[in-house]
């Protein structure tokens, strides 16, 4: 048994392997294996990575809930990002959500991803409508 590819569809939710997603990986795996396309597919998954509609990740202690902590949003580099990401929160909790003594660029990290954070063109009118304004992330979380 092999496993072959992996694509990336911004927006798609649904847990159903696309007929361009399949489509896609064989053809790049034909260019890398010549005669894997006369192999049966045994089984096809999907695994959906969410993200933030801004592509930021939420890293850190959120305003709006107590004592809720979010390491989460990061797409595709959750897995590449995971140590620093679990290191921060450990230390966050740890410390109460005193960063005082994180080094500098720690602090900054925290600060560009924090759920608190302002984001631009996603506020939300009284009848859900975005409206193009500023808005702060937090509890429950858009992803």
């Amino acid at each position: 048994m092999s496993l072959v590819g992996a694509t990336i569809e911004p927006g798609l939710t649904s847990g159903n392997v696309t007929d361009e997603g399949l489509a896609s990986v064989l053809s790049h795996a034909k260019k890398l294996a010549p005669g894997v396309d006369e192999l049966d597919i045994e089984e096809t998954f999907v695994g959906l990575r969410p993200m933030t509609r801004e592509y930021r990740p939420i890293l850190g202690k959120t305003d709006k809930c107590d004592n809720v902590y979010i390491a989460g949003g990061y797409n595709n580099y959750g897995i590449l990002l995971a140590p620093k990401a679990g290191k921060l929160i450990g230390d966050l909790i740890i410390k109460n959500d005193d960063v005082t003594d994180f080094v500098k660029e720690d602090r900054t990290f925290l600060k560009a991803f924090s759920p608190n954070r302002q984001v631009l063109g996603y506020s939300k009118t009284d009848d859900g409508e975005e409206d193009g304004g500023v808005d702060t992330l937090g509890c429950p979380c858009i992803f």
